[in-house]
């Protein structure tokens, strides 16, 4: 537009200022979007083999000790520390299964926050450019969408999140079975003994410990994660007024 120029009305100028934010956010958007896709599908592979792997432990770790038999490397400590370092390894899996999980469900709040947002922007363009309610116009993101979402895509959303609870329970639930305790933790801490047999306890359980201590919050994400939804324009303009 060129400076000077009568059309550099405070509305012009308003309608490109929109507009201009409205591209940018989309291009934000779209760019979490597909990072979070592909999150998602590390997340999958990587609960796949975690899961896989705690399962088939044990003829795992025998294939292993095959294998250094028949090369020769038998050495008894690298032998009897195999169960141990598998168990780590594992531990190791546990975590990052973490944290894509919090990542994921950040990133899905994000983009569902910011989907919502450009609906708003686009209510605020077609206002200032005096639109009718049947101009298609500036209504990808909320109107239009809403009016043509099929319930194809609820459903295909519903499978994904059915098929990742499903293999993040399914992990975790093998994982606290083979880290099992044969033993409950004592039942009272009312002297130096019993300190010790609980210290005692806890370091022969650790990887229990840690299933639990790391299991308990990734399912509450995943659960978060599931029921995630986008606040309601009243909702959002209140807090905006509180801020």
């Amino acid at each position: 537009m060129a400076e000077g120029s009568g059309s550099d009305t405070p509305i012009s100028v308003l309608i490109v200022a929109l507009t201009e934010h409205y591209q940018k956010t989309f291009e934000l958007v779209l760019h979490f979007w597909e990072r979070r896709n592909r999150q998602f599908l590390v997340l999958m592979g990587l609960l796949a083999v975690a899961a896989l792997a705690t399962i088939f432990q044990h003829p795992l770790i025998a294939g292993i000790r095959a294998y250094l038999a028949e090369h020769k490397l038998t050495d008894s400590e690298l032998v009897a520390s195999l169960p141990l370092a598998y168990r780590v390894l594992v531990t190791f899996l546990l975590v990052a299964v973490f944290y894509l999980m919090a990542n994921l469900y950040h990133r899905s709040g994000v983009i569902i926050n910011y989907y919502q947002y450009l609906g708003v922007l686009e209510r605020r363009i077609r206002d200032e450019l005096g639109f009718s309610a049947d101009e298609l116009a500036f209504s990808r993101e909320g109107r239009f969408y809403k009016i043509t979402g099929s319930r194809m895509t609820r459903w295909i959303g519903f499978s994904y999140k059915l098929i990742l609870g499903s293999l993040m329970l399914l992990f975790f639930v093998s994982r606290v079975w083979f880290d099992l305790p044969t033993e409950g933790p004592p039942l009272r801490v009312a002297s130096p003994d019993d300190v010790v047999r609980w210290y005692s306890w806890l370091i022969g359980n650790f990887f229990f410990v840690i299933d639990v201590l790391i299991g308990i919050p990734t399912l509450w994400l995943f659960w978060r994660y599931a029921r995630l939804s986008a606040m309601t324009d009243a909702r959002v303009r209140e807090a905006l007024v509180r801020q």
